[in-house]
């Protein structure tokens, strides 16, 4: 590939699928689609009905380019979450550095993992996160996703990054890339929760010195869900619920008056029944 460092280490893809194996080849489509030379790409399944391993693997076999140097493809024996069925796969994966995206989004552009990659070698701990692009159901783009705090990241400390984080989770998973050398320094993801596997994870690293690092390039396109689907899951407000009793009201000292009023506040208005029952009626029912 001319211009492109062949020798560059291997890239590990992770494609998380559950109940939207119909967006699946455009997902597929932005990884072939990389002007990275060394690619791995895994797709797991997390017990969806149906599921087309056969049919995947042809796409992907009829498709790919010879940057696609790996390929693992299976399905969890049982639904266990998104927490679980990513860790599986980072353990499956074999790259240096790591991507994991939902089947629904797709990689920005053919420079997503080469900045990436660029972007993770200057990384103190191994973590970066790029920007998001917000898209419509045809991932027509409808505007940057994730403002405010990854643009002032590099010049905030690890502990007012906690601070900011205890009121709310504004880094958004799907701008993320690792490298392995962080999951072997802060361990995987906290399986004790099912489906939040980004906001425990930004609240833990930080809390122990670790710098998150922002790289102004976009990372993915970001298919919207019109903010009414995973958040209103029973399942993941418990785990918001979990986030809230076992990190943020103990570090009450630790992040003063000021941030711990209005994490509180925070959880109540954005995360109570009965704002959730009101949004539900308001917009999901119409």
């Amino acid at each position: 590939m001319e211009g492109v460092n062949q020798e560059l280490e291997l890239f590990s893809v992770i494609i998380l699928l559950y109940n939207n194996a119909q967006y699946i080849q455009e997902c597929l489509d932005s990884v072939f689609n990389q002007k990275y030379p060394n690619i791995e790409i895994i797709i797991v399944d997390d017990g969806s009905k149906m599921f087309n391993q056969d049919g995947i693997q042809k796409y992907i076999e009829d498709n790919k380019k010879h940057n696609i140097t790996n390929i693992i493809v299976y399905q969890n024996e049982q639904n266990v979450g998104t927490v679980k069925s990513a860790n599986g796969a980072i353990k499956k994966s074999t790259g240096n550095y790591i991507k994991l995206i939902a089947a629904d989004d797709a990689l920005y552009n053919k420079d997503s993992l080469l900045q990436a990659a660029k972007a993770l070698n200057i990384s103190p701990c191994g973590i970066v996160t790029g920007d998001v692009m917000n898209c419509d159901q045809n991932l027509n783009p409808l505007g940057k996703y994730n403002k405010g705090l990854p643009e002032k990241i590099n010049d905030l400390s690890p502990e007012e990054v906690f601070r900011r984080l205890c009121i709310h989770n504004n880094l958004v998973a799907g701008g993320f890339f690792f490298k392995r050398i962080f999951f072997e320094e802060y361990g995987l993801y906290d399986e004790s929760y099912k489906l939040m596997e980004d906001w425990p994870t930004w609240l833990y690293i930080t809390k122990r010195g670790c710098k998150i690092f922002y790289s102004p390039f976009y990372a993915i396109k970001y298919r919207s869900n019109g903010g009414i689907g995973t958040s209103m899951n029973p399942i993941y407000m418990a785990d918001k619920k979990r986030v809230l009793d076992t990190v943020i009201i103990p570090a009450k000292s630790e992040i003063g008056p000021v941030y711990y009023i209005a994490a509180r506040l925070s959880y109540f208005f954005i995360n109570s029944d009965l704002v959730r029952k009101l949004y539900g009626k308001l917009f999901r029912n119409n």
